[in-house]
């Protein structure tokens, strides 16, 4: 009986070593590595020429969408300096002609700006990426049927004979 277990968890560790080949390796292997694992997956019955390339497509797509977010991230944190540089300059020459003049209505136009002043600290340094992505989770979840397009998808063939009747018009 013990030996039937071990053989099982030998097995359900080379399954492991099959399908989750990025846990072992995030970065693409060393040829070496690279074939011990091609030999337990091909002993396993998957075709390691199609694992190998879609663990590194995965894995590249991945590093590409991290590097698109971060430059995102770097330019709204960018705007935001100027931004706010922008803000502190316009405050200071309506706190100047408040002073001068001791007219209430020129403070105005800094009720808006410090909303939008506000709006890009809390995006660039605050959480505000963080709940945008909680909420975006809570749709894909939640309310899956607000992403349904409103009519039926366009097929392929579709496309082309649409094409085709403009050409013949």
């Amino acid at each position: 009986m013990s030996k039937r277990l071990e053989r099982t968890a030998q097995e359900s560790a080379t399954n492991v070593l099959c399908l989750r080949v990025s846990d072992l390796c995030p970065v693409a292997p060393t040829w070496p590595r690279r074939d011990k694992i091609r030999r337990a997956v091909v002993r396993r019955g998957v075709c390691s020429d199609v694992l190998f390339p879609m663990e590194r497509q995965m894995h590249l797509q991945q590093q590409l969408r991290e590097s698109q977010m971060a430059m995102q991230i770097a330019g709204n944190r960018e705007f935001c300096i100027w931004f706010c540089t922008f803000y502190v300059t316009v405050a200071a020459g309506i706190f100047s002609g408040y002073r001068k003049t001791k007219k209430p209505y020129l403070i105005a136009p800094l009720v808006p700006l410090t909303f939008v002043t506000l709006y890009y600290l809390d995006l660039a340094y605050g959480n505000k990426l963080r709940r945008i992505r909680v909420e975006a989770e809570n749709i894909l979840v939640h309310e899956k049927d607000l992403l349904n397009l409103p009519s039926h998808p366009s097929a392929l063939v579709d496309v082309s004979s649409s094409g085709v009747e403009e050409k013949k018009n």
